[in-house]
């Protein structure tokens, strides 16, 4: 031997890890929880350049997919469906006609920061003790609140579900929760 150790070589003068995460970025991202703050904006950032922007006509939250319909730029009667799943955001290549009372909603102006307390409320006041699964819709336009836009926090079981209603800022309007026996 002459002296000299078996280092890996060398970057300006730096060794070189072998696990070096310069290059981490590259690829898909672990799978996030959708229904957290960083999860739904992580989603909608996949989905705004396909969507050519945030605004949607229907928009649905679960833990693991999103799904969004949203109006077309070139026609704004027309919209396409888009989906958000493992990291990808694609154009499902269907769509159709919107009604003419439909109107979009910016998902930018929804808080998502009050989405933990929101599911939390709805996990632990709507009569449903051991919710199985979670889901968050955005309505543009609610024909039950003065065609305002809302959020609806879904909670359901294998008997059934409830919801609760707020506005996009989180402060909860209503509840619907499963009747008691």
């Amino acid at each position: 031997a002459n002296g000299r150790s078996a280092a890996p070589p060398t970057a300006g003068g730096q060794p070189v890890a072998d696990g070096d995460e310069s290059g981490a970025d590259d690829e898909p991202e672990a799978p996030v929880d959708l229904l957290t703050p960083q999860g739904a904006r992580q989603a909608i950032a996949a989905l705004k350049p396909l969507m050519g922007g945030t605004k949607v006509t229907d928009f649905t939250l679960y833990d693991e997919h999103a799904s969004a319909q949203a109006p077309l730029k070139s026609n704004s009667r027309l919209y396409d469906r888009f989906s958000y799943r493992d990291g990808q955001a694609k154009n499902d290549d269907m769509g159709g006609t919107l009604m003419s009372g439909d109107k979009p909603v910016d998902l930018d102006s929804v808080d998502w920061d009050a989405l933990p307390a929101l599911l939390r409320t709805a996990r632990t006041t709507l009569n449903i003790p051991e919710p199985e699964s979670s889901y968050v819709i955005v309505d543009p336009s609610s024909p039950f609140h003065d065609d305002r836009p809302v959020l609806r926090v879904y909670v359901s079981d294998k008997y059934g579900g409830a919801f609760l209603t707020a506005h996009l800022d989180g402060r909860v309007i209503e509840k619907n929760p499963r009747e008691k026996g």
